[in-house]
């Protein structure tokens, strides 16, 4: 359980890192996977402990690592045309998607507990959002970048029920090395041909700032954040990790009160005690 609180701590600073880049979602997804790749086979080649990386993929992993390429482009392009708290509170509908995909296509058991705790959770969220989100006024930026990231938190929920399976087998690298793989050409040849096409976006394409914060992203999130969280994902069942991962939304708003000085109300105390109560 400490390996997924902890994972969902590093994930909760990936909003920073993309504002701080101010970098093209094409390349914010690309050194997020690129990062992870390469350190995974650096430490498999050079490491004296050898990491016991199996580099031999199956179906279920290539696709799942082909929609996680998909995902991470909506997920990029979320948090780079809306807010960070819109953003997350349309991205934590994936343990939902997760739940409801469990129950219907792995007949896991809906106890009432799951769903009451669920219910906790989630509505701790709503709590939380309910001034600043539910009363905001949307421009149209914000419209397409909460529905973007509610394709990507459903894309993701189907990748974690994938890899918490193939986690049975493989361990954490293995299914950290194959959620990033397939992104990896994908994004490159995409880059290449937005090069290769010019015009004055494609000058801009690649800063020192946004590389920089692009991969700082790919470190945090991509080799700790999910090498933590698939080591701990193989202990729970996916809907109590699903569940934890809720907690992200808590840190993150702990990163604003205290890097931002966001202000703190009644409703965000109140919410995050429920998402927290909900998790435990």
């Amino acid at each position: 359980m400490i390996e997924i609180i902890l994972a969902t701590l590093f994930f909760s600073t990936t909003g920073l890192w993309t504002k701080m880049a101010g970098a093209d979602a094409f390349v914010m997804s690309f050194f997020r996977s690129l990062v992870p790749v390469l350190f995974l086979l650096a430490m498999g080649r050079f490491s004296p402990r050898k990491v016991p990386l199996n580099r031999k993929g199956n179906l279920p992993l290539y696709g799942a690592s082909v929609l996680n390429a998909v995902r991470s482009l909506f997920f990029f392009q979320a948090l780079i045309l809306t807010d960070i708290s819109k953003a997350v509170v349309m991205l934590y509908t994936w343990p939902v998607f997760a739940f409801l995909s469990n129950i219907l296509l792995r007949r896991e058991k809906a106890t009432l507990s799951k769903v009451l705790f669920l219910l906790v959770t989630f509505s701790g969220i709503i709590v939380i959002y309910w001034g600043g989100f539910m009363n905001a006024t949307l421009e149209r930026r914000d419209y397409w970048g909460m529905s973007l990231m509610i394709i990507s938190a459903f894309l993701y929920s189907q990748t974690f029920v994938i890899f918490k399976d193939q986690g049975r087998e493989r361990n954490h690298y293995d299914i950290t090395y194959f959620q990033n793989l397939i992104a990896v050409p994908v994004f490159l040849v995409l880059i290449v041909i937005r090069l290769v096409a010019g015009g004055e976006e494609a000058q801009n394409l690649f800063t020192l700032r946004g590389v920089g914060f692009a991969s700082v992203n790919g470190l945090v999130i991509g080799i700790f954040g999910f090498l933590l969280y698939y080591k701990g994902m193989r202990q729970l069942a996916a809907s109590t990790a699903s569940q934890l991962a809720y907690l992200e939304v808590v840190f993150a708003m702990l990163w604003g009160i205290f890097l931002f000085k966001d202000p703190v109300s009644a409703g965000s105390l109140i919410g995050s005690a429920l998402i927290v109560g909900g998790a435990l």
